[in-house]
């Protein structure tokens, strides 16, 4: 990415995000890349390995132990993000800026992950939602 940097130099400057009286603002990009095996002998202990993951408590520990940002919004965990919990988040998809096989996975991982479809379910539906 350097180097096409250096071959085709483009002008850039860095903006400073809005804020406004009552509050601030950042976007918030969330990532979801966990993947289990289908045939898996041990499907529901990863469904609940993954339920327990999404558990505020356990996004702040990880985003504390990887120094990022939590996807939960409780920001009390860390000094460098606690004056975040006074800024709303944006999100990506809010936005519209997440593009559709994006949004199509995100959707099927929550509804797996939230036990209101199986694995199976949420391939078949996969582009439908």
């Amino acid at each position: 990415m350097q180097q096409a940097f250096v071959n085709n130099p483009f002008k850039y400057s860095f903006r400073i995000f809005p804020a406004t009286d009552q509050n601030s603002y950042f976007v918030n990009n969330v990532s979801v890349g966990f993947s289990v095996n289908k045939n898996s002998k041990n499907l529901d202990m990863a469904d609940e390995f993954m339920r327990f993951l999404i558990r505020t408590d356990e996004l702040n520990n990880l985003a504390k132990i990887k120094r990022l940002i939590t996807a939960s919004t409780d920001y009390s965990f860390d000094q460098m993000y606690t004056p975040l919990s006074k800024s709303t988040p944006i999100y990506l998809d809010e936005l519209g800026l997440v593009d559709n096989a994006t949004a199509q996975m995100r959707t099927a991982v929550y509804q797996v992950l939230r036990g209101n479809m199986t694995v199976d379910q949420a391939v078949a539906n996969y582009g439908s939602f």
